[in-house]
């Protein structure tokens, strides 16, 4: 009796026989590749956000460049530690722009290149916005267009890097115009770190460039 008694209690707590396996789960593949109106809307996209970020550590690399050179007479190798202390570009630059506002140097093709490169430090700092921007920006696809394209996603950008990437006709286009004048800016900064190691021996220097990004200007 009592064996029947707990045979009927197994045969209550046990699971129907339809439930007693958990169903299978069934998950959705996502393909690794981009579908070709994705590619085609990213591809130009992401070349002018590419070659704005190059340029840009290009001309910001020839900053530190310039900033080596003005301890010639000293070390140079205190410039460079003294640069890469610093934790972020900003900051950086921010060394530079006081360091040459406070010398003032005798030699008067010295103090030209002290005012130059002063001018062209503001016009990097102007454009590393335009960089951060481009890099930090969330986007979105813009279906509606015949060949689609990429917005800026303002709900999730701060308002005003989005406020400043909607305001552009073409962010592409911007982009690109930013990516020659930060290319021009390096060469101009760049020939007058090397000139103020051979002062001695003076290189020919460019003229001042005419940017043509509408970040730079102002």
């Amino acid at each position: 009796m009592t064996i029947r008694k707990h045979q009927g209690l197994a045969q209550l707590l046990s699971p129907p026989a339809s439930i007693a396996k958990p169903p299978s789960t069934r998950y959705v593949k996502v393909s690794r590749r981009l579908s070709p109106t994705v590619r085609s809307a990213l591809r130009p996209f992401a070349k002018s956000v590419g070659e704005l970020v190059w340029a840009y550590n290009l001309a910001h690399s020839r900053l530190a460049w310039f900033f080596n050179s003005m301890f010639r007479d000293t070390d140079k190798n205190i410039g460079r530690v003294m640069w890469l202390t610093l934790q972020s570009d900003h900051l950086q630059r921010q060394l530079l722009i006081a360091a040459l506002e406070a010398i003032t140097p005798a030699n008067p093709i010295e103090r030209r290149m002290f005012k130059d490169v002063l001018w062209a430090a503001h016009k990097i700092d102007k454009l590393a916005q335009l960089r951060n921007d481009a890099v930090h920006m969330v986007t979105k696809m813009n279906s509606q267009h015949p060949q689609w394209e990429i917005l800026v996603e303002p709900t999730f950008t701060a308002s005003k890097r989005a406020a400043r990437l909607q305001a552009m006709k073409d962010m592409n286009k911007e982009f690109r115009l930013a990516r020659s004048d930060l290319l021009q800016l390096t060469s101009y900064v760049g020939v007058r770190a090397i000139a103020l190691l051979r002062l001695d021996k003076p290189l020919a220097l460019q003229r001042r460039p005419r940017l043509l990004c509408p970040s730079a200007k102002g």
